[in-house]
């Protein structure tokens, strides 16, 4: 992914200086979907405050520069590639220079206005765990701490959950009604200090990301306890999807949690491997376990590497965990399950016969 125009920034401000700094001028915390109505769109971009586009890699669509009302895009030799007009709530509609091909830019998501007052050495954080291990008990502890969350959750390369308008209760519980589609790594741009979280195993997306100046915590947690805190979350919160999903949830006890794993081996169980493979190849993020976060021991290493983003700040984030601990947060309840609740031989061959518990090992667990 592009992550700037190759055309000249200062010929994009001159231009746009003398034409007109106009009223409906594209916002600068909001991703656009850019296309035409006569087919798929094309992508998704950022508009830069210093006439550049981000995220979108074409030569058509370089810089960008008000000419009167008009919003126009410019090609790699500086010349107005296309021109757009402003509709409503943040819509744009547009056409090929000289020609009458139609364009349009439409507002996937905005981002409220943010002022980062440069108190880190990083441009934002990213809560990148494994589901289940204690994803948002970082964050609130991170805004404990004066790090507001964007309340956004991302997953994969291209999958943001907008649960800004949602109360903790309603989180997760039918992700699909507010899910939009894009690359991942235009939210972090949008971060300025704030946090964001998410389950992403892509280490191109996280190294892209890591590039953007975002500090990544790779948050894990013992597999054995995933598992169960998993079936007991969409057991009791989030609806099924389909018969199938329904159906696991009227056995009896005794077969529920055996037939919950056979029901998720495929996706969500598969997408746990991949993060958890992810994180014990990654060692430029910082690695924390969710054991450390609930006893207040970070290993000296992860100290460091905290206090490097500021001085201090180890303490201030373990003193903010200890604040927020047993507290309900959108996916706890405030009761913490016990694995072994939950185990039996048949269990226990499942998780051999996954590869979850030699990946378990590998993480410190067995």
């Amino acid at each position: 992914m592009k992550q700037s125009s190759q055309y000249s920034q200062s010929q994009a401000l001159s231009l746009r200086d003398e034409e007109n700094p106009a009223d409906n001028s594209p916002d600068f915390t909001t991703i656009y979907a850019f296309g035409s109505p006569t087919g798929p769109a094309y992508g998704e971009l950022l508009f830069q405050p210093d006439g550049e586009i981000y995220g979108y890699d074409d030569d058509n669509a370089c810089a960008w520069i008000m000419a009167g009302d008009e919003l126009c895009l410019l090609d790699l030799e500086g010349d107005i590639a296309s021109r757009f007009r402003y509709v409503a709530e943040g819509i744009w509609r547009g056409r090929v220079e000289n020609k009458s091909f139609p364009l349009y830019l439409l507002p996937l998501l905005k981002t409220d206005a943010h002022s980062d007052a440069g108190e880190y050495r990083c441009s934002g954080f990213l809560v990148n765990s494994i589901p289940k291990s204690g994803t948002y008990f970082l964050e609130a502890a991170l805004k404990e701490a004066g790090i507001a969350p964007l309340r956004l959750h991302l997953s994969g390369t291209n999958i943001i959950d907008d649960y800004r308008l949602l109360s903790d209760d309603e989180v997760h519980v039918n992700p699909a009604q507010c899910r939009v589609h894009f690359p991942v790594c235009l939210v972090t741009r949008l971060l300025e200090g704030r946090a964001v979280v998410g389950h992403i195993e892509s280490p191109l997306m996280l190294d892209f990301i890591r590039e953007q100046g975002v500090c990544v915590f790779n948050l894990r947690r013992n597999l054995r306890d995933v598992l169960v805190s998993l079936y007991r979350f969409k057991y009791k919160k989030v609806k099924p999807c389909d018969e199938i999903d329904a159906y696991w949830r009227e056995m009896s006890e005794q077969t529920r949690f055996i037939a919950f794993l056979m029901s998720y081996a495929s996706d969500d169980i598969a997408h746990i491997k991949a993060i958890a493979l992810m994180m014990l190849e990654d060692e430029e993020s910082i690695p924390v376990k969710y054991e450390e976060m609930c006893g207040d021991c970070f290993p000296e290493e992860v100290k460091a590497k905290l206090d490097r983003l500021k001085p201090g700040f180890a303490q201030q984030l373990a003193a903010a965990l200890t604040a927020q601990y047993g507290k309900k947060n959108p996916t706890f309840s405030g009761i913490r399950s016990n694995w072994q609740d939950y185990w039996s031989e048949d269990v226990e061959s499942y998780f051999t016969i996954s590869g979850l518990k030699e990946i378990n090992r590998e993480l410190g667990y067995e």
